[in-house]
C-alpha cells in the first residue's frame, strides 16, 4: 500500500516540475506553478473519486431496488403451523424455505409443491330454453 502511495506521489510530483519546468521557461515562476499544478491535480482526482463513488452507489441502489422488486414477486403470505399467524416470506426455489413465527417463535418450513393440467377448450354454452329442449 506505501508503495502505491510513493508511486503516486512521484507520478504527481513529475508531471508538476514537468509542467512547471515548462512555465518557467515561459518566465512563469516555478514553485507557485509547481503547487498550484499539485493541488489541482490532488483536487482533480479528489473529484473523480467522488463523482466515481456516487455512481457506484447510485448504480448499486439501482440493483437492490431491481432484486428487491425480483423478490417480492416471488414471495407470499403463509400461516404459521402452530399459532396461523400469517407472515409475509420470501419463496426462493434455489434453497429450503422456512420462517420463525413472529407470535409464538414457532419454528416452520414452507413446502412448495407444482402441478399440471392441460389447458382445454370452453364448450360452447347453450341457453336454457335449448337446454330445456333437448330434454
Amino acid at each position: 500500500m506505501i508503495k502505491n502511495i510513493v508511486r503516486s506521489l512521484l507520478i504527481t510530483l513529475t508531471f508538476s516540475s514537468a509542467i512547471a519546468g515548462g512555465l518557467y521557461l515561459a518566465n512563469v515562476p516555478f514553485w507557485p506553478s509547481f503547487i498550484v499544478i499539485s493541488a489541482i491535480q490532488i483536487i482533480g482526482w479528489q473529484v473523480f473519486q467522488y463523482i466515481v463513488s456516487v455512481r457506484t452507489a447510485i448504480e448499486n441502489k439501482r440493483l437492490e431496488t431491481q432484486q428487491l422488486e425480483a423478490l417480492s414477486k416471488n414471495a407470499a403470505s403463509v400461516p404459521c403451523a402452530n399459532c396461523k399467524h400469517e407472515t409475509y416470506i420470501p419463496i426462493l426455489f434455489n434453497a429450503p424455505n422456512g420462517f420463525k413465527c413472529k407470535e409464538c417463535s414457532v419454528e416452520n418450513v414452507v413446502y412448495i409443491s407444482l402441478e399440471t393440467a392441460q389447458t382445454t377448450t370452453p364448450l360452447e354454452s347453450l341457453s336454457i330454453e335449448d337446454t330445456l329442449k333437448t330434454l
